[in-house]
C-alpha cells in the first residue's frame, strides 16, 4: 500500500459559492498542514476572501467539505473557526476605534474578578502580545488615534494572543514599512516553531517567496495548483495566477513635462516640517519613508485634509488653498487614502453611487440626482479602467 502522509491540520476540498449569477469559488482545494507557513495567491477576484471567510465561519459553502485534523468541520458561524482554533485576520481591520490598545487586545476574552473586569490583568496580556509582536505601543491610547499601520499590528497581536492553532493573514503588510514587516516575519517564525500554522495572503511575490513553506494559486475561483520548496520561480507564480507566460514591463524613458504641482517648505500640525517636492506632467514621484515618516500626511496636505501652518502648494504654476479635499478636487488634486474602508469608500452603496459620490455638481440638478446621467458617468469611470478590471457595469 501506498505510504499515508500526515493528516493535514485543514482540508478544504470542492469547495463552491456562488453570489446571485456570480461564481465567486469552484470546486476549490486548500489543504495546510501544523506549523507550515502557506502563501494563498490569486489575481484580484480569484476567490481567495471567499475561501477565507469560509474557513473562518463567515461565510456558508454552496458544496465541498471542511475537515480539521481529519474529521469533518461544521462552521455556522465565527465563533465556531473560533473555537476550533481559526483566527482571521482580515484585511479591513475590526479593531474598535473608541476603545484603548489594551481593551482591544482582550477583547471578547475579558476576565472578572467579583463581577469587574480584571484590568491589571488585561493590561498585562496585552503588554505580552505586543511583546510578542516586537511592537511598543501605549496602552492606554484609544486605537481611533492610531495610524492604519498602528492597527493593523494591534489586529495581528491580538490574534496572536488568542492562541490560535491556525493563523489567517490577509495582506498584513499592505501598510507596514519596512521595519514593521521585519518583526511581523520574525513573529511568523515563531508560530512555525510552536507548530501553529499560517496562511498567509500577499500580492507581494517577494515577501511570499521568503517566507512561505508552500504556495497554492487561485485562478477564477478554480485552485490552479501547490507549489514548495526553494526551486519556487516569480516568473512560475505569475504564470499560475493569469494563465499565460508573463513579461517584463519595459519602461520607456520619458521627457519630463512642465511642472503641474510644486509643494514649497510644507510645514502642518500634523507633523510635517519644510517639506518641498515638484511633481512634472508624465512623471510618477515615489514618496518613501517608514511608519511615522510623514508620507500620509504629506499626501494628506496635498489634497487639502490638513491645513498648513506653512508653505505653498501651486497647481499648474498658479498658488492655490486648500482648505479641504473640495479644495484639493477644485483644483485637479485628488487622494485615494491608505485606509480606503473608513476615509473613501461607502460600504453600503452601489458601485455607481461610489464612482459618483464626489460629483454631485455633474449628476444633480437643484439638489436632485439625474439618474441617467449619474450612470453613464459612472460606466464611463468603469470604462476607463481597462477590460482588466473586475468592476461589474453599472
Amino acid at each position: 500500500m501506498p505510504r499515508q502522509g500526515p493528516v493535514p491540520l485543514v482540508a478544504m476540498e470542492g469547495i463552491s459559492k456562488s453570489f446571485g449569477g456570480v461564481r465567486a469559488l469552484q470546486g476549490a482545494n486548500l489543504s495546510v498542514q501544523e506549523g507550515e507557513v502557506h502563501a494563498l495567491l490569486g489575481e484580484n477576484g480569484a476567490g481567495k476572501s471567499t475561501l477565507i471567510k469560509i474557513l473562518g465561519g463567515a461565510l456558508p459553502r454552496d458544496a465541498g467539505t471542511v475537515a480539521w485534523e481529519g474529521r469533518p468541520l461544521e462552521m455556522e458561524k465565527p465563533a465556531d473557526a473560533t473555537a476550533a482554533g481559526i483566527r482571521v485576520i482580515h484585511q479591513h481591520l475590526t479593531v474598535v476605534d473608541h476603545l484603548t490598545v489594551a481593551e482591544n487586545l482582550v477583547l471578547g476574552t475579558e476576565r472578572a474578578r467579583f463581577g469587574f473586569i480584571d484590568r491589571r490583568e488585561a493590561r498585562s496580556r496585552a503588554a505580552g502580545a505586543l511583546g510578542e509582536l516586537g511592537v511598543s505601543l501605549n496602552l492606554d491610547h484609544r486605537v481611533g488615534d492610531l495610524r492604519l499601520a498602528e492597527k493593523q499590528l494591534v489586529e495581528i497581536a491580538r490574534a496572536i494572543g488568542l492562541d490560535a492553532r491556525l493563523l489567517v493573514m490577509d495582506e498584513p503588510t499592505a501598510s507596514l514599512g519596512d521595519r514593521e514587516v521585519e518583526h511581523l516575519f520574525q513573529v511568523i517564525g515563531g508560530l512555525r516553531e510552536r507548530g501553529i500554522a499560517v496562511i498567509y495572503i500577499s500580492h507581494r511575490l517577494d515577501e511570499v517567496l521568503r517566507v512561505a513553506d508552500r504556495i497554492t494559486v487561485l485562478r477564477d475561483g478554480r485552485t490552479v495548483g501547490s507549489v514548495g520548496g526553494p526551486g519556487v520561480r516569480r516568473e512560475q507564480l505569475v504564470q499560475m495566477m493569469v494563465g499565460r507566460q508573463g513579461s517584463p514591463v519595459a519602461r520607456e524613458p520619458v521627457e519630463p513635462g512642465p511642472v503641474i504641482l510644486s509643494a514649497e517648505n510644507l510645514s502642518t500640525d500634523t507633523g510635517l516640517s519644510r517639506i518641498s517636492l515638484d511633481l512634472r506632467a508624465g512623471e510618477i514621484v515615489g514618496v518613501y519613508g517608514l511608519l511615522g515618516s510623514g508620507r500620509t500626511e504629506l499626501a494628506r496636505a496635498l489634497c487639502g485634509a490638513d491645513r498648513l501652518s506653512s508653505g505653498v502648494i501651486r497647481v499648474n504654476g498658479r498658488r492655490v488653498d486648500l482648505a479641504s479635499p473640495r479644495d484639493g478636487r477644485g483644483a485637479g488634486v485628488g487622494l485615494i487614502p491608505e485606509d480606503r474602508t473608513a476615509q473613501a469608500l461607502l460600504a453600503r452603496l452601489s458601485v455607481r453611487e461610489n464612482l459618483t459620490s464626489a460629483s454631485e455638481d455633474l449628476i444633480s440638478t437643484f439638489g436632485w440626482i439625474r439618474s441617467r446621467t449619474e450612470r453613464h458617468l459612472a460606466e464611463a469611470a468603469v470604462d476607463d479602467l481597462g477590460p482588466g478590471s473586475r468592476l461589474c457595469r453599472c
